[in-house]
């Protein structure tokens, strides 16, 4: 005849895989941290942090290039070339290949770190399905780092000697390092991901 604690322990063992099969993929083993970072808090600190902080900052520059870019474009519409000191700039000059060639590359780093933040903020906080759909997302976001990352490849094989050639016109001039104001809102952008990464990484360990 069967115990009954053996039926009682065999019930709850059932009920605790079920719970944890309907908040995590069904081919991850559940866990507060993922497994790849063996349960290591400071191991998941890290990753979130940094994966955090190149999707910002990537994005951020993004933005401030397309940002730059229209206003220039609009100041010469508006008011004409000598307000700005220069005619604008069309896609086949150096400048704007340049700021191309930047743009592909931090497109390419946040599409390879947005991804895998994402994942690792909603870990263990979400359903099964959908922790399957962001992985699912993560892995293609990763592969499409290749199309960016070919294009600012393009781009510096076509610009390589140009831009060289054009810095050092007539003589080399020295670049003065940046002021506070031109770095300030990176700087606080890495604080405050310390902040939230270090805030989830306690979250989960104490939850």
């Amino acid at each position: 005849m069967t115990d009954p604690k053996e039926i009682a322990d065999l019930a709850l063992t059932v009920v605790a895989s079920t719970a944890a099969a309907a908040t995590m993929p069904h081919s991850v083993t559940p866990s507060i941290y993922p497994p790849s970072l063996d349960g290591s808090p400071l191991a998941f600190f890290a990753a979130l942090f940094a994966t955090s902080l190149l999707s910002a900052l990537s994005l951020s520059q993004i933005l401030t290039h397309i940002s730059e870019a229209n206003r220039e474009a609009a100041l010469v519409r508006r008011f004409g070339d000598r307000l700005v000191g220069r005619r604008i700039q069309s896609f086949w000059t150096a400048s704007s290949l340049y700021r191309w060639k930047l743009s592909c590359l931090y497109l390419t780093i946040f599409l390879g770190a947005a991804g895998d933040a994402l994942v690792l903020l909603l870990w263990h906080e979400t359903t099964g399905a959908t922790m399957e759909w962001l992985l699912l997302i993560d892995r293609a976001m990763d592969g499409a780092t290749i199309v960016p990352f070919l294009a600012a490849f393009a781009l510096a094989s076509w610009t390589e000697q140009a831009i060289p050639a054009l810095l050092s016109y007539p003589e080399p001039k020295p670049v003065r390092p940046p002021k506070w104001d031109r770095i300030r809102d990176h700087v606080r952008i890495g604080v405050l991901l310390t902040l939230i990464a270090a805030g989830v990484t306690l979250g989960k360990a104490y939850a």
